[in-house]
């Protein structure tokens, strides 16, 4: 009687005493569970079950899908060239969309077999699932570890709704916005997959950019069409956006002037009295020689600040709104250098360059003589070096029109405009708002040259203001994430009167580590390229070695980064080793790396292959093949060769292994023991390599 009892509970939403049976098999489908609840995995205090029951059916929709659909009927994605944005897109459409010889979809065809292996929870959860659908998400509010408010900007009402999404609520920042596919639970909402985000442009919203790169990929113009004309063209929408990324960011650097230029002259007086006269100029003051200059033979520097001189208005300067940005203290024109028989001035745009010299030879007069310039455009350098392949078409040139006008900008600060005391940190924050003071009264080329105070009471302008506070919010929550700071920008939203747009900032997060950053930009990357059904040919594995000599300069680069992805290789590695020389480990890691990099190309997604599985192969290896000889003999090599999954990559590497073993200097340092081992652990990483390849992309 009382194991029956510990077996029943209270239903608030049924209104009586339920067993757990009933419990577990009605609730969410047959009973609206309240949030409260203790048994509603569904409510938002029960996360984690929630979590436990997602990946349960998970792992129950890939084994049907293994069982029941041949994948090679469908056009199966690339791993190695599509995004996980692709990827994800590509299995809503097998689950959902597409139809066998019957007309019917995966999903339909589960159903017509009552779900089976489903439980209550796994079924409501698919149901909600497929209930999916594509939304325009503006993050508004981080609420704590697990929740984030926000709104899809492609509704009509825009209501604020919640997610509950742990991975969110710790990267989440106001206004980031991104196109995600997302289901409704009962209490919350859950993101469905991976998120694309919108490049952003000062003076356009997301919305924006979003409907203008639809209408030119040829979409509908109606905001009812666009919702479902995007998921039905996701992959023509993700490569717009980085279209779209690449082009914006060559137009920023075409437009920028970021020239280095430096004018020499020669010094036709004494240096002391040229050094007088630079003293005496208000716009200058001495400046320190770095190790290069000193080298040079320079011995003594000044700094001239881009300031008008009071008595003499005619000298050109660049204090215009339009060409530099708000910046606390005092903007910088470029330098001048003194050797005792020449002056060099340098400017790192060419706008300075020219107010420089200008004021500089009206200063120093006949004091020096002009001999040579020197222009180096840092912008094409960077165009060149950062420049990524695109597709033209596919980039709306209304947008490009909006492409922001980076300034390269330096100022001086006067210690005595920082409170005493400070951290670095702290000064820094400072600064930074010294620098949103001076913003709100500065012109803005974004708002029409308008001010931001003027820009928000203009009923046309207050919307381009809008998107650009915007961004400058997201910009400071983002600095705040990664510093684990909580420095406050609410203050300039109310001091503009946005309280449209006024939310309470992010509650204080751990910063950002660079493990995780590292980690980030890891999964970014291609997974490496699929093998061949069959073995790789010579030339290929040739072709594969050559991109490895080509990635990493010197044999030291290699290993430095073979032991930072393969960690646990190492180990293991100096396990087989630890009775042998440095000399004879140094020819296995060498050997290994080649191998490794020849499966797992260097610029791929990382991969962990299973290194207690390669240490049991390895142990009975010499029993598959034979015990090795005491010499090498070609018998034991040919049986070593012909079992391996890759005869060619072993072939290969085993005779660069020789050859260099041979090599009269090294040949005394070689213990033949040690020799066979190498090549036994060769061939077994081999095979390892290539099976966690084949179940990688088996998935």
């Amino acid at each position: 009687m009382g194991e029956a009892k510990k077996k029943q509970r209270h239903c608030p939403a049924a209104g009586r005493v339920i067993t757990a049976v009933e419990c577990g098999g009605s609730r969410a489908s047959r009973y609206a569970c309240p949030a409260d609840c203790p048994h509603n995995p569904w409510s938002p205090a029960n996360y984690a079950r929630a979590l436990e029951i997602e990946d349960s059916l998970t792992e129950k929709m890939k084994r049907r899908l293994e069982r029941e659909v041949s994948m090679s009927s469908f056009e199966s994605p690339s791993v190695h060239d599509n995004s996980a944005w692709k990827i994800h897109n590509y299995f809503l459409d097998l689950f959902q969309r597409r139809r066998d010889a019957n007309g019917q979809t995966f999903l339909q065809r589960w159903q017509a077999d009552r779900f089976d292996g489903l439980n209550n929870d796994e079924l409501f959860l698919l149901t909600r699932k497929t209930q999916s659908r594509l939304g325009l998400i503006e993050v508004h509010r981080i609420l704590d570890s697990e929740r984030v408010e926000v709104v899809d900007l492609l509704d009509d009402n825009l209501q604020p709704r919640l997610i509950v999404d742990r991975s969110c609520a710790s990267h989440a920042v106001r206004f980031l916005c991104m196109l995600i596919w997302y289901y409704e639970m009962p209490h919350y909402c859950r993101f469905n997959g991976n998120a694309l985000t919108i490049p952003t442009l000062p003076s356009l919203d997301s919305l924006q950019v979003l409907r203008e790169v639809i209408q030119h990929l040829g979409g509908p113009p109606a905001p009812s069409a666009q919702r479902e004309w995007i998921a039905e063209h996701y992959d023509r929408m993700e490569d717009a956006f980085h279209a779209l990324d690449a082009a914006l960011h060559e137009q920023s650097l075409r437009s920028m002037d970021l020239r280095f230029c430096t004018a020499t002259y020669r010094l036709r007086a004494d240096p002391s009295d040229l050094l007088r006269r630079l003293d005496q100029h208000p716009a200058t003051e001495p400046d320190e020689l770095n190790d290069k200059e000193a080298a040079e033979g320079f011995c003594d520097a000044c700094v001239w600040f881009d300031e008008l001189v009071p008595s003499d208005h005619s000298q050109l300067s660049l204090n215009l709104p339009a060409d530099k940005p708000p910046t606390p203290g005092r903007p910088v024109l470029g330098r001048v250098l003194v050797a005792p028989e020449r002056v060099r001035i340098e400017a790192n745009s060419f706008a300075r360059y020219q107010a420089l010299r200008a004021q500089f030879e009206k200063s120093v007069g006949r004091m020096v003589e002009f001999t040579e310039e020197r222009i180096t455009d840092l912008a094409s350098q960077l165009r060149d070096k950062d420049r990524t392949p695109f597709d033209t078409s596919l980039v709306p040139p209304r947008l490009l029109e909006h492409a922001p006008r980076l300034r390269m900008m330096t100022s001086r600060i006067d210690p005595a405009a920082v409170p005493q005391g400070l951290s670095l940190e702290d000064a820094n924050a400072h600064m930074l708002q010294q620098h949103y003071r001076m913003f709100l009264d500065e012109p803005n080329p974004s708002l029409g040259d308008r001010t931001p105070r003027q820009a928000a009471a203009d009923p046309l302008w207050r919307p381009r203001l809008l998107s650009l506070i915007k961004q400058l919010v997201y910009h400071h929550d983002t600095r705040n994430l990664h510093d684990g700071r909580a420095d406050d920008i609410n203050w300039l939203l109310r001091d503009l009167g946005l309280t449209e747009i006024l939310f309470e900032p992010p509650p204080i997060r751990s910063p950002l580590k660079q493990e995780q950053e590292d980690f980030d930009e890891a999964m970014e990357l291609p997974l490496p390229p699929p093998l061949p059904q069959r073995p790789l040919t010579e030339e290929e594995v040739l072709n594969r070695l050559r991109v490895v000599s080509t990635v990493f300069p010197t044999p030291e680069a290699m290993l430095d980064a073979f032991e930072r992805d393969a960690p646990e290789l190492f180990d293991l590695m100096d396990v087989v080793m630890k009775e042998h020389s440095d000399f004879m480990f140094e020819m296995l890691i060498m050997s290994a790396g080649q191998l490794w990099y020849v499966f797992l190309p260097p610029d791929t997604r990382p991969v962990s292959i299973n290194i207690e599985r390669l240490a049991k192969n390895l142990s009975i290896l010499p029993e598959t093949i034979g015990q090795p000889p005491e010499k090498l003999d070609l018998q034991w090599f040919e049986r070593m060769i012909g079992g391996q999954r890759q005869p060619n990559v072993i072939q290969l590497l085993s005779a660069n292994l020789l050859e260099a073993c041979a090599n009269k200097q090294l040949r005394r340092q070689v213990e033949p023991d040690a020799l066979l081992g190498i090549l036994l652990f060769l061939r077994a990483l081999a095979d390892e390599l290539d099976q966690t390849l084949r179940e990688l992309h088996a998935h």
